[in-house]
């Protein structure tokens, strides 16, 4: 079109990709600046005397890396299991059926029925 003098419909039809890439241009640079406040909050969170393990990353471009490749060191240690790792795994409290069944004829009920309304009631804990 240049050779041919028609710089109008040029200047026309290359507008629009321009507009284009200044919108995305202009999202690139926004989600660039968020993720950039984002890094340096994760940083901020670690301890003073920790930010020197991540000398190598002191690059902004890199500090992405850097939280997530020493996650380790900075990640609290798994909490114990809940049963005081007496190797349980949680299918609930074990009952005694003879003595059940021995305290429902102490107090003169049917022992099955009560060993059974035991059951139910010890899955429901």
């Amino acid at each position: 079109m240049a050779e041919q003098g028609k710089y109008r419909e040029l200047y026309e039809s290359v507008k629009a990709k321009a507009d284009a890439a200044d919108a995305l241009q202009e999202r690139l640079d926004a989600l660039m600046t968020q993720a950039q406040a984002a890094n340096e909050r994760r940083i901020t969170a670690i301890l003073e005397q920790r930010r020197p393990l991540g000398r190598e990353y002191a690059a902004r471009r890199n500090w992405a890396g850097w939280p997530d490749a020493t996650a380790a060191v900075f990640s609290r240690p798994a909490p114990p299991p809940m049963d005081g790792r007496a190797g349980g795994n949680g299918g609930g409290p074990l009952l005694d059926e003879a003595a059940i069944k021995a305290q429902a004829i102490r107090l003169g009920l049917d022992p099955e029925g009560y060993y059974r309304q035991a059951q139910k009631s010890a899955v429901t804990r």
